[in-house]
């Protein structure tokens, strides 16, 4: 019988068509967890005491869970939410983070009531 090697030539392999192309080249995964780029992203973009300073000019509405829970409990508020987690979540934009964060809080409230 004849195998389908024997009819290719020495010097072809199926890799070299013309149509397989790299498709990697354009193709960019954001890294994750590198330090270097988080920490330098981190110091250009945002701080959690960026974020603070949002929600606090921020519409009282929007805020109002989480500035409640603030002023109860701190502690609690910085353990469960870091901000930092927030800013990475959303590529360290402080807007989007505050946001977020502030509808954490406000769901929490809504599901679990006020502690």
């Amino acid at each position: 019988t004849v195998g389908v090697a024997s009819n290719m030539s020495p010097n072809s392999s199926i890799s070299s068509r013309s149509h397989y192309t790299d498709n990697t080249k354009n193709f960019h995964r954001p890294t994750i967890c590198d330090p270097v780029t988080e920490v330098d992203r981190f110091l250009m973009m945002g701080s959690p005491q960026d974020q603070d300073e949002h929600q606090r000019r921020k519409h009282l509405d929007d805020t109002r869970e989480y500035c409640e829970a603030l002023s109860l409990n701190p502690l609690r508020v910085h353990v469960e939410t870091p901000s930092l987690d927030f800013l990475r979540t959303e590529d360290f934009d402080v807007v989007k983070a505050a946001r977020r964060l502030a509808l954490y809080w406000k769901l929490r409230k809504l599901i679990f009531g006020a502690d």
